[in-house]
Formats: structure tokens, sequence, C-alpha cells
């Protein structure tokens, strides 16, 4: 058997895209996406948020990212721990993009028409 660690995402963001540089230099992105479902029992929906980050060159590519955005991220999970101030073990659950597709249909340009 093989393990596999895979998750498939598609949402708009909660807010920009954050994009900064890491002491050793590398490209990093991270930003909340959002999910809604709807419950079958009752019809009711629910927003689920999402943690991304993205790395290297994809950071960089992503970095334009606005709230709002719709977009699709395939990736994996990933848990990380620390001690907080308050010597509290902390966990957070993240996912690490392999890709991210922008989902926003762009207009074409309008062709001038000479009169």
């Amino acid at each position: 058997m093989e393990d596999i660690n895979r998750v498939e995402l598609r949402g708009r963001l909660y807010k920009d895209a954050e994009l900064r540089v890491s002491a050793g230099g590398t490209a990093v992105l991270t930003f909340v996406l959002t999910t809604t479902r709807t419950a079958t029992d009752n019809g009711k929906e629910y927003t689920d948020w999402h943690n991304v980050i993205c790395w290297h060159r994809l950071a960089e590519e992503m970095a334009d990212l606005r709230r709002g955005d719709p977009v699709h991220v395939v990736g994996r999970l990933q848990t990380r721990s620390w001690v907080g101030q308050d010597n509290a073990k902390r966990y957070k659950t993240e996912t690490v993009a392999i890709s991210v597709e922008p989902l926003t249909l762009r207009t074409p340009a309008q062709a001038e028409v000479p009169f």
C-alpha cells in the first residue's frame, strides 16, 4: 500500500495573498481560501477556511491574487506545531500548494474599430 497525501480545493480568497521573503531568500506566499458546502439534511450553507502556502516560483507567480479571486489549488496537507508565548503548544494545518490555477475569466480586449 502506498500512502497518499493530496488535497484539491476550489474556492475564493478570503483576503489578498501575502508575499514575503524568508531569511534565506525564498519567496513564500500565504492566503486563506474559503469553500462553501451545503448540508444535505437541512440545506444550510457552511463555510470552511483553508490556510494555503506557496513556495519559490509558484509564490512569485501567484503574488497578485486578491480578495474574492476564485482559484483551484492542488497540494498536500501539513501540520506544524510550535510553543506560544504562553508556553502552550499550538498547531496549524495548512495546504502546501503544488499548483494554483486562477479561475477568473478575463474578458478579451476590445478591438479598435476605425471610424
